[in-house]
């Protein structure tokens, strides 16, 4: 399903209403707007229906945050994490193993709750050196003794990091832990 015309109705609003903020406080994040757009269904609708969602495209993601962009850039940058992430989950459900599918649909359902919970995602990604190289990463993520994961390495950006409820990263990933893993998983 592609967005409707009241939803992108909606998205434009929703950056509008930002982009008044912008404007009366150019020197300030709102955190107005920040709320607005977790109160909003906008981060969800990449998701199926069943998890909250309104079964948009990945595109549909990407032409919300272009308008969110036209608007208000500081905020398309901060909603294009969580936004993308919803898109990515819902994207990859369909190619997921099998085996693993149950579980990933668990972590999708768990994402959704968080989101609609006004939890904020924000991507921790870079590295000094390693520039756009999965090979060149540092970060490593494995598994105690217990089965907990610990993620070790040194980011240098998290993008809306302040308002992080919850980080997502890439890391390296041994296949004992991760049985398919590749040299970076998310």
């Amino acid at each position: 399903m592609t967005m409707t015309a009241a939803m992108l109705d909606a998205v434009d609003a929703l950056a509008r209403r930002c982009e008044e903020r912008e404007a009366a406080a150019p020197d300030a994040f709102s955190q107005e707007s920040l709320d607005d757009v977790k109160r909003s269904s906008l981060l969800l609708a990449p998701l199926r229906e069943s998890a909250g969602g309104q079964s948009c495209t990945l595109a549909d993601a990407v032409v919300a945050i272009e308008t969110l962009a036209r608007h208000s850039p500081s905020v398309a940058l901060l909603a294009s994490m969580p936004l993308g992430l919803s898109g990515v989950v819902e994207s990859i459900a369909p190619v997921v193993p099998e085996a693993h599918a149950a579980s990933w649909a668990q972590q999708a359902d768990e994402f959704a709750t968080s989101v609609r919970a006004g939890a904020w995602y924000a991507a921790a990604n870079s590295e000094k050196g390693a520039g756009g190289s999965l090979d060149a990463l540092k970060t490593v993520a494995a598994r105690d003794a217990d089965g907990t994961w610990r993620v070790t390495g040194e980011k240098i950006l998290a993008s809306s990091g302040r308002y992080a409820t919850y980080f997502f990263s890439l890391a390296k990933v041994d296949a004992a832990d991760l049985p398919g893993a590749g040299v970076a998983e998310m």
